[in-house]
């Protein structure tokens, strides 16, 4: 979902559309953690997947660049918000769906923008976008950076430096996803390796993982639930150190 193919100096055009279907996935798998009635979750799920309407009105190569931008091009993305929120107004879209596009570039200390607004100001679909729309930006390649590792990407939103991000928002992405991400590959106590293949919402740290090279007795990779003085995940490993 997330590999984008490169298309001269940029990244295919696709890339919006990427971003916002995998903010819209992790949008959801938060909304249903803090258990939001079915009517919200559809109205989040519209909001997660129109929060970058804004980028439209805007040049791609500004959104592609491989370059840092300069401060006009800057003032220009810092634009979007409030672009989307127009867009969507004049489409008369529930004002909920509005303002996450307005918002979704806030922060809880007020860091933000447009309109540096304190958490307790902005809306929920709009923490909630915040925190799905950076944690799939620090784990998706982008034009100007490589991803990071579902767990790497895990640790920053968890130490959320400066409180941008709402805790109970950033918790819930933690539990339904494990502090070690599904389709993570890893380093075990061991001395195997092996990949994150299911959650324990209960226990972030001890993922079920299938280790390599190691076999049940009807030849399928063993799968193993890790746990405490039992078998833990040393680090995460990057898919060179796999096939090596």
């Amino acid at each position: 979902m997330r590999v984008l193919k490169k298309t001269g100096d940029m990244d295919d055009k696709n890339y919006l559309s990427v971003h916002s279907v995998g903010s819209t996935i992790l949008s959801l798998i938060i909304g249903s953690y803090l258990k939001l009635p079915q009517h919200r979750m559809i109205e989040l799920g519209v909001s997660a997947l129109m929060h970058e309407a804004g980028m439209l009105k805007l040049p791609s190569q500004i959104y592609l660049s491989r370059k840092p931008l300069n401060a006009q091009e800057q003032k220009a993305i810092m634009t979007h918000p409030i672009l989307g929120y127009s867009m969507l107004k004049s489409f008369n879209a529930p004002l909920p769906v509005c303002l996450a596009a307005l918002e979704h570039h806030e922060r809880e200390n007020s860091t933000g923008y447009p309109r540096h607004l304190p958490g307790d100001k902005i809306s929920l679909y709009s923490k909630i976008i915040a925190v799905a729309c950076s944690y799939e930006a620090l784990s998706s390649k982008r034009p100007h950076k490589e991803a990071k590792d579902g767990y790497t990407g895990m640790l920053e939103l968890l130490k959320n430096e400066g409180k941008k991000y709402d805790d109970v928002v950033v918790k819930a992405l933690v539990l339904s996803l494990s502090i070690y991400p599904i389709g993570l590959y890893v380093l075990l106590s061991n001395g195997k390796k092996g990949q994150v293949v299911d959650v324990n919402p209960e226990s972030p740290r001890f993922p079920v993982v299938q280790i390599f090279g190691e076999y049940t007795p009807d030849g399928k990779i063993k799968m193993q639930q890790t746990a405490q003085d039992v078998l833990t995940i040393v680090r995460p490993l990057n898919r060179t150190e796999i096939d090596s």
